[in-house]
């Protein structure tokens, strides 16, 4: 119980990623499609790795993931600070890789062919391995105690999903975009960057959302449902994708298109099916939000995300956004966004009736 405190404890100033690695070996063999010796891409790069002895497989440990359990379900503090700096390492390590490979590529394109500096592939590999970590440290957390992010008693429990619905929406977008960036790098292949893959990333977020949109009970899927739905990156072309298909469920022309149904070794048919469902929910539920949106005037729209009505006043200042927002920025910074006066409290905000 010591050992698993201290490995929850805040991120912030440790050697965290070393931390996440020993997180992920106690998951690693019960998470969504993770129950692999070699990620498929890899096997066909290297089929002869695939007997290595050296290889371990999976071997989860479920009492210490049960105590990892006891620990978040009940210190509320810790668990909260522990998720807060989960998500500030998954942002800033896949904000790192984005950067990385844009540097990448734009060096690829040159006429002259300049070859990009292997120690820089070795670091862009290992930013997108810690943002697969980080994104299965937290399918882990949400798996054994969602209702850190689905009950809403809980003080940061919103905020928190909020926050996981951004990240996972920024991720989907940058990795399934038609013709972007990361498959331009993919397809490079250069050495150095073998791990970097749709595979591996794309199934590590795919568990997340099953967890909450599927795995969870009627009210836990309604409020993911309508927390993802809300956030300004949502697309659900994003979702499509992982299964192959097109906007409009027409099944993609291309044989080269990614689709969690061509790896039937790794995915179970039952984790399809799932994948299927959650697409199913998701295309009814956007039809139904589309539907029924006032869109609110830009006057009344949180100056900071543009997502969300202005629900805050800040306290001295009077400056006001959304909740979403101004709960997110206390976590680490308590000067306001806008005079940067100290902010000491915050106050619900609705608009006056017009006279």
């Amino acid at each position: 119980m010591a050992m698993m405190r201290n490995l929850l404890a805040p991120y912030e100033q440790r050697p965290w990623a070393q931390t996440n690695w020993i997180l992920v070996r106690l998951w690693r063999g019960c998470g969504f499609g993770y129950r692999y010796t070699r990620l498929p891409h890899l096997l066909k790069t290297k089929p002869e790795d695939a007997n290595l002895p050296s290889l371990q497989k999976p071997c989860p440990s479920l009492l210490l993931q049960k105590h990892m359990a006891e620990l978040l379900s009940q210190d509320k503090d810790m668990a909260a600070s522990f998720l807060n700096s989960v998500l500030n390492q998954l942002n800033w390590a896949f904000s790192e890789f984005i950067g990385m490979i844009q540097e990448i590529q734009q060096a690829a394109e040159r006429p002259e062919r300049n070859f990009v500096d292997t120690r820089q592939l070795k670091v862009c590999a290992t930013c997108f391995d810690l943002s697969v970590s980080l994104l299965r440290v937290l399918e882990m957390t949400i798996t054994l105690v969602p209702e850190i992010f689905l009950d809403w008693t809980r003080p940061s429990a919103e905020l928190l999903l909020r926050r996981l619905a951004q990240l996972l929406n920024q991720v989907l977008n940058r990795v399934t975009a038609e013709r972007n960036l990361f498959d331009r790098v993919v397809n490079l292949r250069l050495p150095g960057l073998e791990s970097v893959d749709h595979y591996p990333i794309l199934v590590a977020v795919t568990g997340i959302l099953v967890r909450v949109l599927v795995d969870s009970d009627k009210q836990g899927i309604s409020r993911a449902a309508s927390v993802l739905l809300s956030d300004p990156c949502f697309q659900l072309r994003s979702i499509q994708y992982l299964l192959g298909e097109e906007e409009g469920g027409a099944i993609g022309a291309d044989s080269k298109h990614f689709s969690l149904h061509a790896y039937t070794d790794y995915i179970s048919t039952d984790e399809e099916q799932k994948v299927e469902q959650m697409l199913t929910l998701l295309t009814e539920e956007s039809k139904q939000a589309a539907a029924s949106t006032a869109t609110p005037s830009e006057d009344d729209l949180c100056p900071i995300c543009y997502a969300h009505s202005i629900s805050a006043i800040f306290k001295p200042c009077s400056h006001k956004s959304c909740k979403a927002c101004i709960n997110q920025h206390l976590m680490n910074n308590k000067d306001c966004f806008f005079c940067k006066a100290t902010i000491t409290g915050v106050d619900d905000y609705s608009k006056p009736a017009s006279s």
